[in-house]
């Protein structure tokens, strides 16, 4: 529940000195869309990752998933997509505070490339599993 104190919690809300800007969670709403824009504009894979998903969406409701399949899908794609804007994240850090690091920091960077492969492989083979399955039914008859 927002309240009034929130906002002394929330230094994004002291901008410019008006404490009436908006809501701590629009502002939230706000930020996330800022987010996806940041990340969309800074790596080319997100607008990939985008294309694909709007092609198993497609391929969804063409082969008529049922709740549980698109419960599957929905968790594969928003893990994929969480890990690839976390590595967003490490990269725009190390690009700003990396050479006042430890040279060996930079292995950071190489384990959230290993998660977002190992999450976009997860993530690819279980939205297979259902895709695949849903057309064998299909034509399998």
């Amino acid at each position: 529940m927002s309240t009034k104190n929130d906002i002394h919690h929330h230094p994004d809300l002291l901008e410019k000195g008006n404490a009436n800007r908006r809501p701590f969670w629009r502002q939230r709403i706000v930020d996330a869309e800022r987010g996806f824009v940041f990340g969309f504009r800074g790596d080319s894979t997100l607008f990939a990752h985008f294309f694909a998903i709007a092609l198993v969406i497609a391929l969804g409701v063409m082969t008529g998933l049922a709740a549980l399949e698109w419960a599957v899908i929905v968790i594969s794609i928003a893990t994929a997509m969480a890990a690839e804007l976390f590595q967003h994240v490490l990269k725009t850090i190390w690009s700003h505070v990396g050479h006042h690091l430890n040279p060996d920091a930079e292995n950071a960077l190489h384990l959230a490339n290993a998660a977002v492969i190992v999450a976009i492989l997860g993530a690819s083979l279980a939205i297979s599993i259902v895709i695949l399955s849903q057309l064998w039914d299909l034509f399998s008859v």
